[in-house]
């Protein structure tokens, strides 16, 4: 949806699932905090995203759906040495959160996980298959904490001669993860 309203990156929110309940905020006040099981909730939630984005909002509930562009239910994961080396390459900072992943991971060499392509990797006895580099779109271009755009999706392709950012795996098994986690790799991966 950034692609499309970049003032989405001024909201903050926190959900609860087993709740189902969301906080919202936008620029440090509170804008929504309702439970999204009632109508009130949902109502709230639909009119706080239409008055801030200028156009009409719905909320749906649909819990084994996966609101995402892939067919698969996949989760992504950005190496922060490949942010730190496309940041220096670029002569700037780039905040991760613009490459929007389910799981950060650091202390591998940049751009190792482009080597990770069907193969499976464990973090705390999950494990993942790794199926797709993830090609990125224009929401990167919105900066997170700002909402201003710039062109980082243009800057990637001009230094890396493509728009791989990260890659995407299918979860294999159910488990618990944690931040601090290890990753495990085949071996001969780094």
């Amino acid at each position: 949806m950034l692609m499309k309203n970049a003032e989405l990156a001024e909201f903050s929110l926190s959900f609860s699932p087993k709740e189902q309940h969301l906080h919202l905020s936008h620029k440090g006040q509170t804008e929504v905090d309702a439970s999204l099981r009632t109508p009130e909730g949902q109502s709230a939630l639909a009119g706080c995203i239409s008055r801030r984005v200028n156009a009409a909002a719905r909320v749906y509930c649909a819990p084994d759906h996966g609101f995402t562009d892939l067919s698969h239910k996949t989760v992504s994961i950005i190496n922060l040495a490949s942010v730190r080396a496309l940041a220096k390459a670029l002569g700037c900072d780039i905040d991760k959160r613009r490459f929007r992943a389910n799981f950060y991971v650091d202390g591998l060499p940049a751009w190792s996980e482009l080597e990770w392509m069907d193969k499976t990797i464990s973090i705390n006895g999950i494990n993942m298959e790794v199926y797709r580099i993830t090609d990125r779109c224009a929401a990167i271009n919105v900066d997170p904490t700002t909402a201003e755009r710039d062109r980082l999706l243009q800057e990637l392709r001009r230094a890396r001669g493509n728009l791989d950012m990260g890659v995407y795996a299918r979860i294999l098994n159910d488990g618990s993860v944690h931040a601090g986690d290890s990753i495990t790799l085949p071996e001969g991966l780094s």
